[in-house]
């Protein structure tokens, strides 16, 4: 799982719990996106930014 720099909401950590994390760094987005696949379930993509982390 890649240091993140910042924190994912309790509901949200929550719901990803037991996902791989691998960050995609293959696109323009300045922004951190993460793809979350998990051997049973449906996979997620989750784009977050820093200047986020207080809301």
């Amino acid at each position: 799982m890649p240091l993140l720099p910042f924190n994912i909401p309790a509901a949200l950590a929550e719901k990803i719990a037991g996902y791989t994390w691998e960050r995609n760094t293959l696109g323009m987005s300045a922004e951190w996106v993460l793809h979350l696949p998990h051997p049973t379930q449906p996979a997620y993509y989750l784009k977050a930014s820093p200047d986020m982390s207080g809301v």
